[in-house]
C-alpha cells in the first residue's frame, strides 16, 4: 500500500498572473449579460404597460416613455426620407424606411418599417407617401444609447440617403434641421406602415443568461485550473487510484 502524499501548495507565478488577469474579464461579462438580461425584462414589462393605453398626442415633453402609444398629425416630407440599411427580414436583405414626418409642433422622425432591397445595392427602394393632413398612430422609441458605427452614419449625396443607424443626432444633422430626440414606430394599422413586426427586444432575456452562465462557467474552469497548475492535487489524485487499484488487486488475490 503507498502513503498518500500530504497536500501542498506551490504558487507558480505565471499562471496566478494570468489568472488574475482573466478571472475578473470572465465574471464581469457574466454580470454584463445578467444586467442586459434585466434591462431586456424592464423593456418587455414597459411595452406590456403601455400595450392598451389610449395614445398621446404630440408634440410632448421630450423625456416621453420608451413604447409609449403616440398619434401626429401633419404631412410627410415625400422628398427626403431615409433608408436605415441591413435590415434582413426571413433571410431577405433591405432597409427600413425613416420618413419625416412635419406636424405642427416641430418635426419628427417615423419609422414606417422595412421594404425589400436588392443585394448588391445598386437600386433604392422608393416607397410612396401618402399626400395631404395624415393622423398617424404609433409608439416612441429610443435607439440604445452608445451606439456607433465604424464608418460614417449618413452616406448619400441626395435623397434618400442611407443610414448605418436609427441614431436622430445625426439624422437631424443631415436634415439640417432639429428632430424630437426619439422616433416613433408606425401602428402596423396605419396607412403608411410597411412591414412593422416590430421586435420589442432584439435578444430575449433568456439568452443573456445563457451567455452569463457560459462565462461563469469559463471563470470556474480557470479557478479550477489555477489550483491544479499550484498544488499537487494531480499526485494526490494518481496516488488516490494507484492505492484503490492495489486494493482492489489483493481482494481478488
Amino acid at each position: 500500500m503507498k502513503t498518500r502524499p500530504a497536500f501542498r501548495w506551490t504558487l507558480d507565478w505565471k499562471s496566478a498572473l494570468f489568472t488574475a488577469v482573466l478571472l475578473p474579464v470572465l465574471l464581469s461579462l457574466g454580470f454584463w449579460q445578467l444586467d442586459r438580461a434585466e434591462q431586456k425584462r424592464a423593456l418587455q414589462a414597459q411595452y406590456d404597460t403601455w400595450a392598451d393605453s389610449e395614445p398621446l398626442s404630440l408634440p410632448a415633453a421630450q423625456d416621453i416613455e420608451h413604447y409609449r402609444p403616440v398619434q401626429l398629425t401633419g404631412h410627410w416630407d415625400p422628398q427626403r426620407y431615409f433608408l436605415l440599411d441591413n435590415r434582413t427580414r426571413n433571410g431577405r436583405v433591405g432597409f427600413e424606411v425613416l420618413g419625416v414626418f412635419v406636424a405642427a409642433g416641430g418635426m419628427y422622425v417615423v419609422n414606417r418599417g422595412w421594404v425589400e432591397g436588392v443585394p448588391d445595392r445598386s437600386r433604392l427602394p422608393k416607397p410612396d407617401f401618402p399626400d395631404g393632413e395624415q393622423h398617424i398612430i404609433g409608439h416612441a422609441y429610443w435607439p440604445e444609447a452608445g451606439w456607433q458605427p465604424a464608418g460614417p452614419v449618413i452616406t448619400g449625396e441626395g435623397w434618400p440617403k442611407v443610414s448605418q443607424g436609427p441614431m436622430p443626432g445625426p439624422l437631424s444633422a443631415a436634415l439640417g434641421e432639429e428632430v424630437a430626440p426619439y422616433l416613433v414606430r408606425l401602428a402596423p394599422h396605419d396607412a403608411a406602415a410597411l412591414v412593422t413586426d416590430w421586435a420589442v427586444v432584439n435578444t430575449q432575456p433568456e439568452k443573456h443568461t445563457g451567455y452569463a452562465v457560459q462565462w461563469f462557467l469559463m471563470a470556474a474552469a480557470l479557478l479550477l485550473l489555477f489550483f491544479w497548475r499550484n498544488t499537487n492535487i494531480a499526485a494526490i489524485w494518481a496516488g488516490t487510484n494507484t492505492e484503490t487499484t492495489s486494493m482492489d488487486t489483493s481482494n481478488d488475490a
